[in-house]
């Protein structure tokens, strides 16, 4: 696909994908709930019933010079073992067909402050369905570094959690990015479906006083029914975002839900970044919904445009 937006028809409609190039037809399939097509959990329905067994050692002391060696699953769920060490990932982690669980890196309490060199590696596969704040790759990065990965991820929150207690923060790379943290060269795809709750962000749910840097999102689709939603940051407060690109992705919700970003403010800066993706509001009364950002309060936007519908 090679610029142009696509309409809701258009992302129902799997000729749409067929220039993406990855050449296998398992990582495509339709979802039930929306009947768009969506990056495939092997018909795992949402359940993600397998396990994950964290490695009891890794290759590498941890330290930034020598940072341990992450080749598997295992070796990955592992570094919720030492959230303050460095990792580098050093083989593709392809999970797509095994429907693992993924138990996010880090929380609100215990946050990941670290540093993972995806070493232009990537990670696919990876399933959540817990009703529970701070859900991603990570659940929290706290004065860490992320850098030159790519990463799919599949959040299902709707079904048996659709009367769960609210929750917020939902990323596919991390719910919530703080405390002037790095992220850098990161793309992602994958979708994310909740049913309450807000900030929801392709690449976080909410990123602040932190720096995002060349985040390509690409095929993600965010179904919501709450507030601050965008195909590459729900909320971005005090953070800078520079050479964001939204590609064929989709995000549904309600106030402050933006192609790029749902809610900018607290001297947020958005410089040389774009969007192509449809962003919905669940409501057609409802306002602060933007093709780049859904609302945008005491920061400043250079450099940068929408072409996704709105």
């Amino acid at each position: 696909i090679t610029g142009s937006a696509k309409t809701l028809s258009e992302l129902k409609d799997q000729s749409t994908y067929s220039e993406w190039g990855i050449g296998k037809e398992k990582y495509w399939e339709v979802d039930s709930n929306t009947s768009l097509l969506m990056p495939s959990t092997m018909n795992c329905g949402g359940q993600f019933p397998n396990t994950i067994t964290a490695s009891a050692s890794l290759s590498g002391s941890g330290s930034d010079g020598d940072p341990y060696q992450i080749t598997g699953v295992g070796d990955l769920a592992a570094m919720a073992a030492n959230l303050s060490a460095s990792y580098i990932l050093t083989s593709d982690i392809d999970v797509t067909e095994e429907c693992y669980k993924w138990a996010p890196i880090g929380s609100d309490a215990s946050p990941f402050t670290g540093k993972l060199y995806g070493n232009s590696k990537s990670i696919l596969g990876l399933g959540i369905n817990v009703a529970a704040n701070g859900l991603g790759l990570f659940g929290e990065i706290e004065a860490g570094l992320v850098q030159n990965l790519n990463l799919s991820m599949r959040i299902h929150l709707f079904d048996a959690h659709r009367t769960a207690t609210s929750v917020t923060e939902i990323g596919v790379l991390a719910g919530k990015i703080s405390s002037g943290s790095t992220i850098s060269n990161v793309t992602v795809a994958g979708n994310i479906f909740k049913h309450n709750g807000l900030e929801v962000g392709g690449i976080a749910g909410e990123v602040n006083s932190s720096t995002l840097q060349n985040s390509i999102v690409s095929y993600v689709n965010i179904l919501s029914e709450e507030n601050r939603n965008g195909s590459i940051a729900g909320f971005l407060s005090g953070s800078t975002l520079d050479e964001g690109s939204v590609y064929a992705s989709y995000v549904q919700g309600d106030y402050g839900t933006g192609g790029a970003v749902g809610t900018a403010s607290n001297t947020s800066t958005i410089s040389n970044s774009n969007s192509r993706s449809a962003a919905i509001s669940n409501h057609s009364s409802r306002s602060q919904i933007g093709g780049l950002s859904g609302s945008i309060s005491w920061s400043s936007v250079s450099n940068s445009y929408a072409t996704g519908n709105a």
